[in-house]
């Protein structure tokens, strides 16, 4: 996958080789100032990773750079508790536990950004499951809660999407994609970032570096060049982290690194306006984009390929402080209290073989060798006369020293650093059995998350914004993605990317993403319910709410009008009518046309299209009038029966006319002519006089109603 300025012409005039060199020198004269200044920062993000991996006895090589475990004698213990990997899975769960509510905020009140912000808010859920963002967002926050900071990279793919093939244009003959959003978790590892910048949004230049196989790489670069990029062993380039990584991975056991023989090393510097010299701030107004490709630089810098976007890259800190660019981990806080833990349990567990297996003082000449210090039960041990007896050494004891005090202390220690306490782990404190005092437990231990969870939803907005604006630059032909509309029902929609218009600022709710407890939430919906807040013909959406889906799940038949009169309603956008049923419940159908219609997009639709929904409203009403017109009298009611919808009580005049005859049908697609609904068997209620015996209301109630048809005296 490559960004768009891949495919952008390449610059004046053919590929020159010194000019290649020139770039690539300024890159790399950036890539060196940096590699010192982050040489205090690599050997902390390693040790954090190490840990995260379980690998807690492990030591920093200055020489070379590298983590090495040192040697140890065979009876050492070496006890690895991962509670470094616990607790920062205890706080990814806590942060991926609720998805983030995005929406759009409309650029005015004009009808037109109303329904464009409507559509651009769906276009970001689209691309959510586009993007796999719910696998990309375990990534990032697994990224930056092991080294403090990573970066997610949003750009144009113009090498994705459905493919086409163009045979009628001459000369542009071939198989082309028509592009999507691209999205790229990156570690800190892969950026480096201008020294003098807080943050990356001050930063005026950054270096992205990443590894690509050969084919991919050829692929950035003139045809002329492409014999110059040449593969070559990855593990050389001891500055790039994917080389370093892969070899701790290996030495802690895992599986062994693949070879990197055929990979090349691709090196992206982005630069911003402000970041120029006047005469290149000419050129590049919007800033620039200089690519490296295996030591050979294929363009000249190009201009900065995005029209709103000047640095497309956004920044997730953990723990940040104050003037800082990097931000602290959750393994800062508690690596080393995680290994003085391991140390003292494993010196327990060496003071445990002692005691089961004690060591012997002998004199040196009572002939007692090594191979008879064994554990086989009745043997003779014989020692030469005239020498002392041997005997077993006491090793001291470890439960007098307040060793199991000191245990514990260290282990609350860890918990206080990050604030995930017993409870978040799911265990019961001691001396803890209220549900309440549970419950307020999680609060606090969420409240502290709020520290990371309210900048990752700023920076999740900021991302969704930039993939809005990517949209509506590179997609210049109508799309056409089917989506999940309302209430998670399948949707269609058809946009361009000129449709968004400037309604490009996604949000995120506050706090919708913060975890919440299932417990506490059940019990309110249950009080809602007992007390009739909730309609008790919303069971299935209740049961939703609740997570019950098996339960929720014996009302789907009640869903089914709901859906077909979805399927209706998309139908209908299209211009093709659709026939009532009389077997339908209209009054659901009913509720979720007239829905539809109420929604700002339904007003920017053609004429012909609402005149559309307005008939097959009203052939919903007529039919729903006939069928409780047919429906027989209860059993002791009066024999003229209920009044039927329209009719006018006693009182009241004259009823209203009749229901208007439906308007003619689009003659697009072709439907069959609809046979005439039959008259009503009660006929036309004729006006109703005045009441005998006084007004409505008084004691006695209304008279009862003669039968349809007859007057009334």
């Amino acid at each position: 996958m490559q960004d768009s300025i891949d495919d952008q012409p390449d610059g004046e005039g053919e590929w020159d080789e010194r000019e290649s060199a020139k770039w690539v020198s300024y890159v790399s004269q950036f890539s060196d100032k940096q590699r010192e200044s982050r040489y205090q920062l690599e050997k902390r993000w390693f040790l954090n990773l190490a840990y995260y991996n379980n690998l807690m006895w492990v030591s920093w090589n200055d020489s070379d750079r590298t983590l090495r475990e040192p040697p140890a004698p065979s009876y050492r213990v070496r006890l690895s508790v991962p509670y470094v990997l616990e607790f920062v899975d205890t706080m990814l769960a806590k942060l991926l536990q609720s998805k983030p509510i995005f929406y759009v905020q409309p650029a005015s009140n004009a009808d037109e950004d109303v329904v464009a912000a409507e559509t651009a808010e769906r276009l970001a859920a689209f691309d959510w499951r586009l993007l796999e963002m719910d696998r990309l967002a375990p990534e990032l926050m697994k990224w930056v809660l092991t080294c403090g900071t990573a970066f997610l990279h949003p750009y144009w793919d113009p090498k994705a999407g459905e493919m086409w093939t163009d045979e009628e244009e001459p000369g542009k003959e071939g198989t082309y994609f028509v592009g999507n959003p691209g999205m790229r978790v990156i570690s800190p590892f892969e950026l480096e970032i201008d020294p003098t910048a807080r943050h990356i949004s001050e930063a005026k230049r950054v270096l992205y570096k990443r590894f690509v196989s050969i084919e991919d790489a050829r692929d950035m670069v003139p045809e002329e060049i492409r014999d110059r990029v040449q593969a070559s062993n990855a593990f050389t380039e001891d500055n790039v982290f994917d080389t370093r990584y892969l070899g701790l991975m290996a030495r802690g056991g895992h599986d062994a690194p693949k070879a990197l023989d055929d990979m090349v090393l691709v090196q992206e510097m982005w630069e911003r306006p402000s970041g120029l010299k006047p005469k290149d701030r000419k050129k590049s107004p919007k800033g620039r984009r200089i690519l490296i490709v295996g030591g050979v630089a294929p363009k000249p810098p190009q201009p900065n390929p995005h029209d709103d976007i000047e640095m497309p890259f956004v920044q997730f800190n953990a723990f940040g402080s104050p003037g800082r660019l990097w931000a602290m981990s959750a393994p800062d806080l508690i690596r080393q209290l995680n290994y003085f833990y391991n140390r003292m349990m494993s010196q327990l567990m060496e003071n445990i073989q002692l005691h089961n297996r004690p060591k012997v003082t002998a004199s040196s000449g009572c002939e007692i060798h090594d191979e008879n210090m064994d554990n086989e039960p009745g043997e003779v041990v014989r020692y030469a006369d005239g020498t002392e007896k041997p005997s077993y050494m006491s090793p001291p004891s470890m439960a007098g020293s307040g060793f199991w005090d000191n245990i514990n202390r260290v282990f609350s220690d860890m918990e206080e650093a990050l604030g995930i306490r017993q409870v978040s782990r799911g265990g019961t404190p001691n001396n803890v059995g209220s549900g309440i005092a549970i419950s307020m437990l999680l609060e606090q231990d969420d409240t502290r998350l709020a520290l990371i969870k309210s900048p990752m939803e700023d920076g999740l907005a900021a991302v969704g914004a930039m993939d809005l604006k990517i949209r509506k630059q590179f997609t210049e032909e109508p799309r056409l993605v089917q989506i999940t509309g309302d209430d998670n029902r399948a949707d269609v929609l058809e946009f361009m990317g000129a449709d968004l218009r400037d309604n490009v600022d996604l949000r995120v709710e506050t706090g919708s993403s913060l975890p919440s407890s299932k417990f506490a939430k059940r019990s309110l919906l249950f009080d809602l319910w007992e007390k009739g807040v909730v309609d008790q013909q919303d069971r299935p959406r209740f049961w939703k709410l609740l997570e019950l889906n098996v339960l929720g799940k014996a009302y789907e038949e009640e869903l089914a009008d709901e859906r077909l009169a979805d399927y209706e309603n998309l139908m209908m956008k299209r211009g093709v009518a659709q026939k009532v049923e009389k077997y339908y419940d209209h009054a659901v159908h009913k509720a979720r046309h007239n829905l539809e219609r109420k929604r700002p997009r339904f007003q920017m639709l053609e004429k012909n299209i609402r005149e559309l929904f307005d008939a097959h409203v009203l052939w919903h009403e007529q039919m729903e009038a006939q069928a409780q017109a047919e429906q027989p009298p209860a059993p002791g009611a009066a024999p003229g029966g209920p009044p039927q919808p329209g009719a006018p009580m006693p009182g009241q005049g004259a009823a209203p006319p009749s229901l208007p005859p439906m308007p003619p049908m689009p003659p697009e697609p072709p439907m069959p002519e609809m046979p005439p609904l039959p008259p009503s068997p009660m006929g036309e209620m004729p006006p109703m006089g005045p009441a005998p015996g006084g007004d409505m209301g008084m004691m006695g109630g209304f008279p009862p109603m003669p039968p349809s048809g007859m007057p009334q005296g």
